[in-house]
């Protein structure tokens, strides 16, 4: 009995996250899985992979846009590889891609919990700080991407705090006595070559990467390593740190130099003229400010919530455009964020200068590399995707629930823990603004699109993907439908559907598939051509007949101008003719067939 206390006792945070990530996955075993946006493109990599339509994992595979009879595949510089990657096993073992999806996203939501946890405990927090915070992991991991999936930040969740980890026990191993030189460096070879590893995992976590390397030189030169090593030893251990630590990312450059016209995120998105215009300059320092109020506990997700979708029932924001809505999330976040720093402030005594030192690095240095992203290319990292600081965040997420923990401990020793206590009404508001309302909007956000407005009995296709842009109730009928139609396998299936569902619908057909949607940026460069954007009016050509099906959004097929913009680029199409079918009255999209017939060579384009 008496080990068993203490094994609850000590594993008693990763127990409580465990429970709650199990009963989130088995919640979601009859349903299919969500995978949209950005994690889409990822996944259709490792899909044809898989079978055997491109050579490498992170080459997407598709009709040549100048001969749609011919095909060409392409290395995707827009994403990293380590979403394809890591999705890519379970999809290979033969598994349906939803359920090996699903699965994946299951084991990196359980690592992720016992990285950051086993980060706490490095720091040497108390107990309850640990429980609290095993508490909030699980609807943290469920806001970025763990239960459906939209992007790769689950990726950068289930890595890096195992990271971070080994760095926080290189660092407290140098005030052992007897520690070999050689092991030291070793270990530090080892620390900067993972670290510099996470830009293959996603771009965007090298950010927190250089963060923590910044904490770690500073720590060799003026903290644990200032009386530890002699200055040659400290200049070997930095210089060979940053030796192995630009492996990855030179490497990663120089394939995508290689496979594309492109090395880096940056550059493809001015070869694409990625450009939102967001609102910058001055709200880019207010937000600076806002952003721990915005990045803890992933409360944005509430804060956009009420702003950008509340016009029904709040009245304050319905003159604002919506893409300028930034600015007043930015501003009613500010005295959150101003709140943080206070509270920082006043209680910055309560932790040694190497925590300080942490915090202050690996937690809030990376918004100013998002800042500056932000600035220059006119999309608003910092504000609008909070999801960015899955790879630091949860580091100041610790430090306030560590204060929060040392405010209550000075009320109780002073007899103040009643609600007749204005200071306790205080700690218990400004508890439930910081952990307890966003925490409660994640799990009721879950409940409520998983259980509540999840379709009762959704016919999935053979992928086990729920796939709204083709049916609200049965996607399989319409992936059949689509199928059927195909003469043989050189015809070509269209998607030009609203938003970026055509990249979502994508995963659920096989074959020659050719996706146009609103967000063709990380095809740009690739293609050199915006062919792939819904808006263009970019003939296609083909030199051998084919029958193409076009899948297209009602909304779309209602607007008799798009629809003619949309079948116009393929000027060869004989005659176009809807297909009508009472079966197909559930489904989101409609469906139109015309077939191909070159005559001569191909016309000249631009």
């Amino acid at each position: 009995m008496l080990l068993l206390s203490k094994l609850r006792h000590r594993y008693g945070p990763e127990a409580i996250a465990l429970f709650l990530l199990t009963l989130l996955f088995v919640s979601l075993l009859p349903l299919p899985y969500f995978i949209h946006a950005d994690a889409s493109t990822s996944l259709k990599s490792s899909q044809q992979f898989v079978q055997g339509l491109t050579h490498r994992l992170g080459d997407l595979w598709l009709p040549d846009i100048d001969d749609l009879s011919q095909d060409q595949s392409f290395w995707v510089v827009w994403f990293s590889p380590g979403t394809a990657f890591l999705y890519y096993p379970l999809l290979a073992l033969g598994l349906p891609l939803g359920l090996s999806a699903k699965i994946t996203s299951y084991l990196l939501m359980i690592s992720g919990c016992g990285g950051w946890l086993a980060v706490a405990k490095k720091l040497k927090l108390p107990q309850t700080v640990l429980m609290l915070f095993a508490l909030a992991l699980p609807s943290y991991a469920i806001s970025v991407s763990g239960t459906r999936l939209w992007t790769g930040e689950i990726v950068v969740f289930a890595i890096m705090p195992w990271v971070y980890q080994f760095g926080l026990r290189l660092v407290q191993s140098w005030q052992q006595p007897n520690l070999s030189w050689s092991r030291i460096l070793w270990h530090t070879a080892i620390l900067g070559f993972f670290l510099g590893s996470s830009y293959f995992l996603k771009y965007s976590a090298v950010i927190p990467a250089v963060s923590f390397c910044i904490y770690v030189v500073i720590e060799i030169l003026f903290v644990s390593g200032k009386s530890r090593f002699t200055t040659p030893q400290k200049l070997i251990m930095i210089g060979l740190g940053f030796g192995t630590f630009i492996i990855v990312p030179l490497v990663l450059s120089f394939l995508n130099a290689h496979f594309s016209d492109t090395a880096s995120y940056i550059d493809e998105s001015i070869a694409a003229n990625f450009s939102p215009d967001h609102p910058r300059g001055i709200y880019l320092l207010i937000a600076l400010v806002s952003a721990p109020g915005l990045y803890l506990f992933q409360a944005s997700q509430f804060w956009i919530h009420l702003i950008f979708f509340s016009d029904s029932w709040i009245p304050f924001f319905r003159e604002i455009a919506f893409e300028q809505r930034l600015i007043p999330l930015t501003i009613v976040t500010f005295p959150i964020g101003l709140l943080f720093f206070i509270l920082c402030w006043r209680y910055r005594h309560g932790f040694s200068r190497s925590h300080w030192l942490l915090f202050i690095t690996l937690g809030y240095l990376p918004f100013l590399p998002l800042a500056y992203l932000s600035q220059k290319i006119g999309y608003n990292y910092l504000v609008f995707n909070t999801r960015h600081g899955v790879g630091h965040s949860l580091i100041i997420e610790v430090l306030m629930l560590a204060i929060f923990w040392r405010i209550f401990k000075g009320l109780k020793k002073r007899g103040q823990l009643h609600w007749k206590s204005i200071n306790f009404v205080k700690l218990f508001a400004i508890f439930s603004l910081f952990y307890i309302i966003p925490n409660s909007f994640h799990i009721m956000h879950f409940i409520s699109a998983h259980q509540l407005k999840f379709p009762k009995n959704y016919i999935a296709n053979t992928t086990e993907i729920y796939n709204p842009s083709l049916s609200l109730v049965n996607s399989k009928i319409v992936v059949d439908t689509v199928d059927r139609f195909r003469k043989n396998e050189r015809d070509i299936i269209v998607l030009a559907m609203n938003e970026s569902s055509a990249f979502d619908a994508w995963l659920d057909f096989d074959g020659r598939v050719l996706p146009i949607a609103f967000a063709d940026e990380l095809f740009r460069s690739a293609l050199q051509s915006d062919a792939l954007n819904i808006h263009s009016d970019r003939p296609f050509f083909t030199t051998e007949p084919l029958r193409i099906i076009l899948v297209t959004s009602k909304s779309i097929a209602a607007d008799a101008d798009w629809l003619n913009l949309i079948q116009g680029r393929f000027p060869q199409a004989v005659t176009w003719y809807q297909h009508s079918d009472p079966a197909l009255d559930s489904a989101t999209v409609s469906i139109y067939i015309a077939d191909l017939a070159p005559a001569g060579n191909l016309p000249p384009h631009s």
